[in-house]
Protein backbone atom coordinates (compact mmCIF):
# COMPACT_ATOMS: atom_id res chain seq x y z
CA UNK A 1 0.00 0.00 0.00
CA UNK A 2 2.69 2.74 -0.15
CA UNK A 3 2.48 3.32 3.50
CA UNK A 4 4.63 3.18 6.75
CA UNK A 5 3.48 0.57 8.71
CA UNK A 6 5.48 1.26 11.95
CA UNK A 7 5.00 4.92 11.49
CA UNK A 8 1.01 4.28 11.31
CA UNK A 9 1.27 1.97 14.35
CA UNK A 10 3.34 4.98 16.57
CA UNK A 11 0.60 7.22 15.65
CA UNK A 12 -2.55 4.99 16.50
CA UNK A 13 -0.76 3.85 19.95
CA UNK A 14 -0.16 8.22 20.42
CA UNK A 15 -3.98 8.26 19.50
CA UNK A 16 -4.90 5.29 22.03
CA UNK A 17 -2.91 7.35 24.90
CA UNK A 18 -4.74 10.47 24.08
CA UNK A 19 -7.78 9.54 24.25
CA UNK A 20 -7.52 7.26 27.68
CA UNK A 21 -10.39 7.92 29.87
CA UNK A 22 -8.09 9.37 32.72
CA UNK A 23 -6.81 12.17 30.08
CA UNK A 24 -8.34 15.43 31.48
CA UNK A 25 -11.38 15.84 28.68
CA UNK A 26 -10.02 19.25 27.13
CA UNK A 27 -7.06 17.23 26.00
CA UNK A 28 -9.30 13.93 25.00
CA UNK A 29 -9.92 14.12 20.75
CA UNK A 30 -12.18 11.37 21.25
CA UNK A 31 -14.31 12.43 24.16
CA UNK A 32 -14.66 15.73 21.80
CA UNK A 33 -15.56 13.97 19.09
CA UNK A 34 -18.11 11.58 20.96
CA UNK A 35 -19.73 14.37 22.46
CA UNK A 36 -19.75 16.78 19.65
CA UNK A 37 -21.63 13.72 17.46
CA UNK A 38 -23.92 13.59 19.89
CA UNK A 39 -24.88 17.19 19.96
CA UNK A 40 -25.52 17.40 16.71
CA UNK A 41 -27.35 14.14 16.98
CA UNK A 42 -29.68 16.15 19.79
CA UNK A 43 -29.49 19.52 17.82
CA UNK A 44 -31.63 17.35 15.09
CA UNK A 45 -28.28 16.76 12.62
CA UNK A 46 -29.34 12.98 10.61
CA UNK A 47 -26.51 12.07 8.75
CA UNK A 48 -22.64 12.64 8.55
CA UNK A 49 -21.27 12.74 4.90
CA UNK A 50 -17.63 12.08 4.86
CA UNK A 51 -15.78 13.59 2.23
CA UNK A 52 -12.26 12.39 1.84
CA UNK A 53 -8.65 13.63 -0.58
CA UNK A 54 -8.54 11.53 -3.62
CA UNK A 55 -5.68 9.68 -2.55
CA UNK A 56 -7.60 8.48 0.70
CA UNK A 57 -11.30 8.22 -0.81
CA UNK A 58 -11.54 4.96 0.24
CA UNK A 59 -10.61 5.77 4.03
CA UNK A 60 -14.07 7.42 3.82
CA UNK A 61 -15.67 4.01 3.30
CA UNK A 62 -13.71 2.48 6.07
CA UNK A 63 -14.84 5.07 7.93
CA UNK A 64 -18.05 4.86 7.10
CA UNK A 65 -18.63 1.12 8.14
CA UNK A 66 -17.08 2.44 11.60
CA UNK A 67 -19.46 4.65 12.37
CA UNK A 68 -22.00 2.35 11.20
CA UNK A 69 -21.03 -0.48 13.35
CA UNK A 70 -20.65 1.79 16.37
CA UNK A 71 -23.78 4.16 16.74
CA UNK A 72 -27.10 3.46 18.43
CA UNK A 73 -28.64 0.51 16.57
CA UNK A 74 -31.88 2.31 18.06
CA UNK A 75 -32.07 4.91 15.03
CA UNK A 76 -31.12 7.93 17.27
CA UNK A 77 -27.13 7.62 15.97
CA UNK A 78 -25.73 9.98 12.70
CA UNK A 79 -26.10 7.70 9.12
CA UNK A 80 -22.88 7.89 8.30
CA UNK A 81 -22.61 8.46 4.06
CA UNK A 82 -19.13 8.36 1.94
CA UNK A 83 -18.66 8.91 -1.74
CA UNK A 84 -21.61 11.18 -2.33
CA UNK A 85 -20.66 13.59 -4.50
CA UNK A 86 -20.93 17.50 -3.52
CA UNK A 87 -23.88 19.52 -4.93
CA UNK A 88 -24.85 22.64 -4.15
CA UNK A 89 -25.30 23.27 -0.46
CA UNK A 90 -29.16 24.74 -1.18
CA UNK A 91 -29.45 20.78 -2.01
CA UNK A 92 -29.13 19.29 0.94
CA UNK A 93 -31.30 20.02 3.89
CA UNK A 94 -30.49 21.00 7.62
CA UNK A 95 -29.96 17.38 9.13
CA UNK A 96 -26.27 17.29 8.04
CA UNK A 97 -22.42 17.64 8.99
CA UNK A 98 -19.91 17.39 6.80
CA UNK A 99 -16.59 15.85 7.92
CA UNK A 100 -13.68 16.06 5.11
CA UNK A 101 -10.47 14.20 5.50
CA UNK A 102 -8.11 16.50 3.74
CA UNK A 103 -4.42 14.81 2.69
CA UNK A 104 -2.00 17.59 2.84
CA UNK A 105 -0.60 17.77 -0.61
CA UNK A 106 -3.27 16.09 -2.79
CA UNK A 107 -5.29 17.25 -5.31
CA UNK A 108 -7.69 18.97 -3.12
CA UNK A 109 -8.95 22.29 -4.99
CA UNK A 110 -12.08 20.81 -6.29
CA UNK A 111 -13.08 19.66 -2.38
CA UNK A 112 -11.50 22.56 -0.80
CA UNK A 113 -14.27 24.90 -2.84
CA UNK A 114 -17.00 22.72 -2.40
CA UNK A 115 -16.60 22.25 1.19
CA UNK A 116 -15.86 26.20 1.72
CA UNK A 117 -19.07 26.95 0.54
CA UNK A 118 -20.99 24.66 2.73
CA UNK A 119 -20.82 26.70 6.16
CA UNK A 120 -22.00 29.93 4.13
CA UNK A 121 -25.50 27.99 4.10
CA UNK A 122 -25.63 26.80 7.41
CA UNK A 123 -23.67 23.24 6.89
CA UNK A 124 -21.10 22.69 10.09
CA UNK A 125 -18.08 21.09 8.20
CA UNK A 126 -15.17 19.98 10.24
CA UNK A 127 -11.93 19.60 7.75
CA UNK A 128 -9.67 17.41 9.22
CA UNK A 129 -6.34 18.15 7.33
CA UNK A 130 -3.96 15.06 7.20
CA UNK A 131 -0.18 14.63 6.70
CA UNK A 132 0.90 12.80 3.94
CA UNK A 133 4.27 10.01 4.89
Amino acid sequence: MGIDVAQLLARAAMMSRACHVQNPLEHNSGADLGATLDALAQAGRKKITLVASPQIVTFGLWAEQLLAKSMDNEETGLIPVANEPIVSPTAYGTDRLFVYFRLKNDQNKPFDRRVAKLPRQGHPALTLTLQDR
